[in-house]
């Protein structure tokens, strides 16, 4: 297994503060999804701190626009990632 780090910006288009706990999957060239690494996990926790941004599990209020971090475990083969909407975590 192999560490893919996902840096997005994120604005919150909604009327009322939120997160992105769970919120994303990628999905890569073979046809395989890998779900988010568990929300304030060490890797992610240290990862924000280093690059100064936010963790998955902080809050964003309504009409902000701020940096996250994410962090998925994939195959050390998988190539041609695309970043999704996990359907079951996001409305």
């Amino acid at each position: 297994m192999a560490w893919l780090v996902v840096l997005v910006d994120v604005t919150n288009t909604g009327a009322e503060q939120g997160d992105l706990y769970m919120a994303l999957k990628v999905h890569d060239a073979r046809g395989d999804d890998f779900a988010f690494r568990s929300p304030g996990s060490r890797e992610e926790i240290d990862l924000g701190y280093e690059y100064g941004v936010q963790q998955s599990f902080e809050k964003l209020d309504a009409g902000a626009s701020d940096l996250f971090v994410f962090t998925f475990q994939v195959r050390a083969d998988a190539t041609g990632f695309t970043l999704l909407g996990d359907p079951i975590h996001c409305d």
